[in-house]
């Protein structure tokens, strides 16, 4: 069945996979994008906040005082808020901006309802031993595998480059680049990996969206009615649209034609419109119909092969003619005229 779904998603079955809560979407990416950006904020904020909750420390040890203890753990609290707090927030922010870029702003509750689908031990089975599962342990190895091959090196400097008898200053500057070195490289090698596993991710909601030849037509079929029914109507109000027009030749003044492969009517009515319209024109067998429809009502037909084609090809239904074709249509009015054919010229 999978090597029939050849068809891309139409709209209709990607909204109705985004109602389901069915989007592409990378764990590994938002996490990536939160650590980073509290690795970012916390190189700027943790030095100043470090030494502002080691003031308040050296100030509570320095004068510890019994009846202040409530303050002083309120105030304790509150440098740690503002030593924590920041990077946290950071981390918060990025990661719901990287979920809400991925998934749209989706938020749906259908992941949550309960399945008893779950509960099949034989679906369990399957689903442990997929090739999406299978997928998933191998990137879960490569996760690992390349975060510690990224952390490795800071990891290696603190056993090579360790100072010999640091004073505490210069040890908890030591520890404080080093761990900032090993976890900024681990953010970067989990951002990237985020990054290739979005893009795979994508693929496969693609593949899993695809469909058949047959669910497209099905689709099309509930959507906008069976093609035949539709052809029907189309030719149904092509053929009132022309019977429509036709009724319009008794009322013409002209029926201009090539003789044979156009025939367009003309109407000038003053009163109605400055300028002459077509009020019918057809090629083939509708000109064949508006040859009738103009004996029957006794409306002159002329051949005039040029104006025909003019008329025709440069003058949509019901549209007045334009002032190119003011001169020759006068002529021929003036004609009919002199004819007799016409009672009155409206010239």
């Amino acid at each position: 069945m999978a090597s029939q779904r050849t068809e891309p998603a139409t709209p209709r079955r990607r909204q109705e996979a985004r109602r389901r809560g069915q989007v592409a979407r990378s764990p590994d990416l938002t996490q990536g994008a939160s650590l980073l950006a509290a690795v970012a904020v916390g190189a700027l904020a943790l030095p100043s906040g470090f030494l502002a909750y080691a003031e308040y420390t050296r100030r509570v040890l320095s004068s510890p005082d019994p009846g202040r203890i409530a303050a002083l753990a309120a105030e304790g609290m509150l440098a740690a808020a503002w030593l924590v707090g920041p990077v946290v927030g950071a981390a918060l922010v990025a990661g719901l901006a990287t979920g809400t870029a991925q998934t749209g702003g989706l938020f749906s509750g259908k992941l949550l309802e309960p399945s008893l689908d779950r509960l099949n031990p034989l679906r369990a089975l399957e689903r442990l031993f997929s090739l999406r599962s299978a997928v998933e342990g191998l990137k879960a190895l490569l996760k690992v595998a390349a975060v510690a091959a990224a952390v490795w090196g800071p990891l290696r400097d603190v056993v090579s480059q360790a100072p010999p008898a640091p004073s505490p200053a210069a040890l908890a500057g030591w520890m404080g680049a080093t761990v900032y070195a090993v976890v900024l490289r681990g953010a970067l090698a989990l951002a990237v990996l985020g990054g290739l596993d979005y893009l795979y991710q994508r693929f496969e909601y693609e593949r899993a969206l695809r469909m058949t030849k047959q669910e497209v037509r099905e689709e099309l079929r509930e959507t906008e009615g069976d093609p035949l029914v539709r052809s029907r109507q189309r030719a149904r109000a092509r053929e009132l649209a022309r019977r429509r027009m036709l009724r319009e030749v008794a009322r013409a003044t002209v029926v201009v034609t090539n003789p044979v492969h156009v025939a367009v009517a003309l109407r000038y009515a003053p009163r109605e419109a400055p300028a002459p319209v077509v009020v019918a024109k057809g090629a083939r067998k509708v000109a064949e119909r508006i040859r009738e429809e103009a004996a029957r009502h006794r409306v002159p037909v002329v051949t005039n092969p040029p104006l025909a084609w003019a008329l025709y090809r440069g003058v949509p239904l019901g549209r007045m003619i334009p002032p190119a074709l003011y001169h020759a249509v006068a002529e021929l009015l003036a004609v009919l005229y002199r004819s007799g054919q016409l009672r009155e010229v409206p010239w």
